[in-house]
């Protein structure tokens, strides 16, 4: 009887343990965020729905994008407007989550990129 006693205390443990460790990903799925380039440069973001879109802060451009969501904290960001020879799919995943920011593994079926950065919420 002490064995499965025993047993069913680790798994019971490692469950636990497990799912405390999960980021919560769902307040990520709407807002204003932003991100820093490696020159320091800001990014702005609004997601809205399956909507993003991106504005370089410093050359004004945006950049709307669908957003595809996989799981809870998976999503791929596509072009909102389709070109012929254009499927370059970005995937993200949110593997950690703070207050005001995130971490964030960036992906692409394009190039390779394999790069892991924060993602801040924007504070009003």
């Amino acid at each position: 009887m002490r064995p499965y006693l025993l047993i069913l205390s680790f798994i019971f443990l490692s469950i636990s343990f497990s799912s405390a460790q999960k980021p919560e990903c769902k307040k990520w799925k709407n807002g204003e965020f932003y991100m820093l380039t490696k020159e320091g440069d800001r990014i702005e973001i609004v997601r809205q729905g399956n909507k993003q879109v991106e504005y370089d802060v410093k050359t004004g451009t945006k950049m709307p994008l669908k957003v595809k969501w996989l799981n809870t904290c998976t999503y791929q960001l596509l072009p909102w407007k389709k070109t012929k020879g254009d499927n370059l799919i970005i995937t993200v995943t949110i593997v950690e989550t703070h207050e005001n920011y995130c971490m964030i593994d960036v992906k692409s079926n394009l190039f390779d990129m394999n790069m892991r950065e924060p993602f801040y919420r924007k504070v009003k």
